[in-house]
């Protein structure tokens, strides 16, 4: 398992990389910009199977970053309360640019240490829907950036309270994006590679 050092070194390469792809990629723009943390997770997830990493995970591993991502949870919501409209998250090298770059992994180690976690104590339990959506889990993870982009645009006109419509984009996505992943499971070519 590695250690919180690594875990940390990692946070900051993924924030450093994301801050340069959105200096060619801003956020909006390209899907891109969120690249280097879909690298990453992408190259740790390999890494984590043969090394049995997800077994070995324990609370005492997660708990600092369910700490830290809880701590850092409104920072962004703060800063753009505080910035106002002329402060650019999306790009640049802003004091706000560098915070949405840097949030968002540690958000994001938090978020998946306990959802694994969590899941795993909780959830972990033979049943037919949880095979259903555990077969499509990694085509869901390919297709999902421009799903999320599509239901969020195709809403984007909708006026609403934020968290209403940060609930309807989220409950569409996730919906769509599953139901969109299980024709490549079906297909024989596809199969071998989803």
């Amino acid at each position: 398992m590695p250690s919180w050092r690594e875990w940390f070194l990692c946070a900051l390469i993924v924030s450093a990389g994301t801050l340069a792809l959105r200096q060619v990629f801003p956020i909006g723009t390209s899907l891109f910009g969120y690249w280097a943390i879909y690298v990453v997770l992408f190259v740790v997830g390999v890494r984590a199977k043969p090394r049995n990493w997800i077994a070995q995970l324990t609370w005492k591993n997660g708990r600092p970053w369910v700490i830290i991502a809880c701590v850092v949870w409104p920072t962004p919501p703060l800063g753009w309360r505080f910035a106002g409209s002329h402060a650019n998250f999306n790009t640049g090298f802003s004091w706000a640019a560098i915070l949405n770059a840097f949030w968002e992994p540690f958000i994001a180690w938090g978020f998946i240490a306990a959802w694994l976690l969590v899941f795993r104590e909780r959830f972990n339990r033979p049943s037919a829907v949880w095979d259903w959506l555990n077969r499509r889990a990694y085509a869901v993870y390919i297709i999902h950036p421009p799903v999320l982009v599509g239901v969020s645009l195709s809403l984007h006109s909708w006026i609403a309270p934020a968290l209403v419509k940060f609930s309807a984009v989220g409950l569409l996505a996730c919906t769509a994006t599953w139901l969109l992943a299980d024709p490549p499971v079906q297909m024989s070519g596809a199969r071998r590679v989803v």
